[in-house]
């Protein structure tokens, strides 16, 4: 199902009140006012609903590492660049010739990765405090 493109900016920021909640109950309120506003993408909502169990424990971290996790999407990032590459190049020889095209792409792509990330020594030091076994400062 998609939005549609008149109403995709409005319906994000919308959905944003969600999940940048601080509470899960305030979460399902706003989830509630976003599908009494929007309707016709009750299916799409509805699928946030069916799976709030698995959404849930996202509202019980401190708000830097919800801010972490609701921003940074690093896969999407590499997925859409590799996705670029394979439009680019749309006829290949063979198998390994794409193979290699990736290969050679993702390097370049990973030389790029240098932007901090937002906030980290926050998210860190949470990261920390919620799990003292795994991270070590």
């Amino acid at each position: 199902m998609y939005v549609s493109h008149k109403d995709r900016e409005q319906f994000s920021n919308d959905l944003r009140t969600v999940y940048t909640a601080p509470t899960e109950e305030a979460a399902l309120m706003a989830l509630e006012e976003v599908k009494r506003k929007w309707p016709q993408y009750e299916y799409y909502l509805k699928r946030w609903q069916d799976r709030w169990a698995d959404l849930s424990p996202f509202f019980g971290y401190p708000e830097q590492i919800k801010r972490l996790m609701y921003t940074t999407n690093a896969i999407e990032s590499l997925n859409s660049q590799l996705r670029r590459v394979v439009k680019a190049h749309q006829v290949m020889p063979h198998d390994e010739a794409l193979l290699k095209a990736l290969w050679l792409a993702q390097g370049d792509i990973t030389r790029r990765w240098t932007k901090p990330v937002y906030n980290w020594g926050e998210a860190l030091a949470q990261f920390a405090i919620l799990f003292p076994d795994e991270i070590r400062l």
